[in-house]
């Protein structure tokens, strides 16, 4: 059972690739804008705010990239991504 939810969710990924990426850069910035509300209640400037709260948050790419290889599509889209290139030289 567990094998077959798992291969749905790789086919949703896969499938709805735009909507997952959109999905996920929504999420971080609504975390990160959270974050940012807290520190200005907190009194501070928002300038002071925005870069405390990207300290906390962290490397934005490096947490969408870590996203991306827990759906386990990267294999397929690495793939694809090279197949593209190498069409592109032919």
């Amino acid at each position: 059972m567990r094998l077959l939810r798992r291969l749905g969710m790789l086919a949703c990924s896969l499938l709805l690739h735009r909507r997952a990426e959109s999905d996920l850069h929504a999420e971080l910035e609504d975390h990160l804008d959270q974050e940012i509300e807290n520190n200005i209640r907190a009194g501070m400037t928002q300038e002071e705010a925005r870069y405390a709260a990207q300290r906390l948050v962290g490397s934005v790419a490096l947490f969408k990239e870590e996203c991306r290889d827990q759906r386990g599509t990267a294999f397929f889209e690495d793939f694809a991504r090279d197949l593209r290139y190498g069409a592109r030289f032919r």
